[in-house]
C-alpha cells in the first residue's frame, strides 16, 4: 500500500513538473522574440498555472493521508501492545484512568466538565513542528492533533521558534542591538572588552485565543465516531486560523505584532502597475536582507496568487539585452521538497495581502526570529449552554502571543508603489 501511495505521488510531482515546463516553454517562446504574451499564450499560461495549483492541493492532500495512515498504524500497535498481558498488568500498576486519552474520553462523557492537552514531546523551545521531511509520525496525544491540525491552515506555526509557557504572566525576551567584536592583539597586548548591547525587551503577553462548538447527545453516544480526532482537528483549524493571521498581520495593540507588521522596509515598487513586483524588486529583497541572515531558516512568504506572478519572472527581466535568463522560480522535485525562489523556499501564507499600491505583499529573510508563545490547550464543557435544543458545548482555548525579536533587519518586506 505504502508503494503504491509513492508512486502515485511520483506520478502527480511529474505532472506538475510537466506543467511547469509546458508554461515555461510558452513564456521562453515570446522571451526568444522579445515581445509580450498574445491572448491565447496568456490563457495557456493561466490554465497550466491553475493545473500546478491543482496539483499541489492533490500532493498536499495525498501527504496528509499518508501521514494520517502512519498515525493510525501508530495507534493499531500501541493498542496491540496494550492487550498484552505484561501490558495489560503494567496498566493496571499506573492506572488506566490516569492516561490523557482515558481523561478525555471522561470529559466527553461528562464525567468532567473541563480538560488541558499538555505536550509531552516538546522541549520548552521548539523550532519546527513538522513531520513530512522526515516521515517519521510525531506521538499521536491530543496535544499533537490539535498542533498539526493548526499547522496545516498556515505556516507561520511551522516557520516560527515556539516558546511554550503555560504562565499568564509577561514574558521578557531581550533584543540585542549590536554584537561583541573582537580585534587583533599583540603579543603580551592587553586584550579588550566588548559585550554585547541590548535594546528594550520584547514582551510577549498571554493573549487568549477561544471558540465554541456544539454536538449532539447522539453523536457523542455514537462510538464508531472518532470524536477525539473531530475535535482535534475543528480546534486546530479554528485556533490556528486565527493564530495564523495575528503572527502574521497581527498590529501590535492588544494583539500579536505579525512577521510582516513587524518587517522592516526592503524594496518599494515601482508606480502605475498597481503595486506588482518585478524580478528586479525580488533580487534586490534578497540582497538587502543582511547575509548573517540568509541562513537555513531564511524563505519567502506570500499568498497563492503572488506565487503565479513569481512563476512567470525570469533573471533578465533586469537586463533587456539578455533574453537567455532562467526563471527565478525552481519547482521542488519531490512532493515533500519546497518550491524556491531565488534557492530559497517559498512559504504559501493566505494571511498575507495581495500585491497593491502601499501593500507588504511578500516578505523575506530568517523567519525563525519570529517567536510565539504557546500555551496547552483547555478544554470545557457544558450540558446547560444549549440544553433546550439537546447539544452538548464544548469550548477551546489557548493562550498565546508572538513577536519578530530581531527587528533590525532579521525580515524584510517589498512595498507596492503608490500608485
Amino acid at each position: 500500500m505504502a508503494e503504491k501511495s509513492t508512486s502515485y505521488l511520483e506520478g502527480l510531482n511529474e505532472k506538475r513538473l510537466k506543467a511547469y515546463h509546458a508554461m515555461t516553454e510558452v513564456l521562453d517562446k515570446a522571451g526568444e522574440e522579445k515581445r509580450e504574451l498574445t491572448g491565447e499564450e496568456e490563457q495557456l499560461f493561466q490554465r497550466t498555472n491553475a493545473e500546478m495549483d491543482s496539483l499541489d492541493e492533490e500532493i498536499r492532500s495525498k501527504l496528509d493521508a499518508i501521514d494520517r495512515g502512519k498515525k493510525i498504524e501508530e495507534e493499531r500497535s500501541e493498542y496491540e501492545a496494550l492487550i498484552t498481558p505484561v501490558e495489560a498488568r503494567h496498566a493496571e500498576e499506573i492506572g488506566v484512568a490516569d492516561t490523557e486519552e482515558a481523561q478525555f474520553r471522561a470529559f466527553l462523557r461528562g464525567e468532567t466538565r473541563d480538560f488541558t492537552a499538555k505536550r509531552d514531546f516538546v522541549a520548552s523551545e521548539h523550532r519546527d513542528l513538522s513531520t513530512g521531511s522526515t516521515g517519521a509520525p510525531v506521538p499521536t496525544n491530543f496535544f499533537n492533533r490539535v498542533i498539526e491540525a493548526m499547522v496545516a491552515v498556515g505556516p507561520m506555526m511551522e516557520t516560527s521558534t515556539i516558546l511554550f509557557s503555560n504562565s499568564q504572566a509577561n514574558l521578557q525576551i531581550p533584543r540585542m542591538t549590536a554584537d561583541s567584536t573582537a580585534a587583533l592583539v599583540s603579543e603580551a597586548g592587553t586584550i579588550g572588552e566588548s559585550d554585547p548591547t541590548f535594546g528594550a525587551f520584547i514582551t510577549l503577553d498571554s493573549y487568549k485565543l477561544a471558540y465554541i462548538t456544539q454536538v449532539t447527545s447522539e453523536l457523542l453516544a455514537d462510538s464508531s465516531i472518532d470524536l477525539i480526532g473531530l475535535l482535534a482537528d475543528n480546534s486546530g483549524r479554528a485556533l490556528g486560523r486565527k493564530l495564523n493571521s495575528l503572527a502574521t498581520v497581527g498590529t501590535n495593540s492588544s494583539q500579536h505584532n505579525g512577521i510582516v507588521t513587524a518587517s522592516t522596509a526592503g524594496v518599494t515598487g515601482g508606480n502605475g502597475v498597481s503595486g506588482a513586483f518585478t524580478a528586479a524588486n525580488l533580487i534586490d529583497l534578497f540582497y538587502s536582507v543582511d547575509y548573517a541572515y540568509r541562513g537555513q531558516s531564511a524563505g519567502w512568504m506570500m499568498r497563492d496568487a503572488s506565487i503565479g506572478a513569481v512563476r512567470k519572472l525570469r533573471a533578465d527581466a533586469v537586463s533587456a539585452a539578455d533574453s537567455a535568463g532562467g526563471f527565478l522560480f525552481q519547482p521542488g522535485m519531490t512532493a515533500r521538497t519546497s518550491d524556491q525562489l531565488l534557492g530559497y523556499p517559498i512559504w504559501s501564507n493566505p494571511d498575507v495581502v495581495a500585491t497593491a499600491t502601499s501593500a507588504k505583499s511578500v516578505i523575506f529573510g530568517d523567519l525563525s526570529r519570529y517567536y510565539i508563545r504557546h500555551g496547552d490547550f483547555r478544554f470545557d464543557r457544558s450540558d446547560d449552554f444549549a440544553f433546550n435544543a439537546d447539544l452538548i458545548t464544548f469550548r477551546s482555548m489557548v493562550r498565546t502571543d508572538g513577536d519578530l525579536v530581531d527587528q533590525s533587519g532579521a525580515v524584510k518586506h517589498f512595498v507596492g508603489g503608490s500608485s
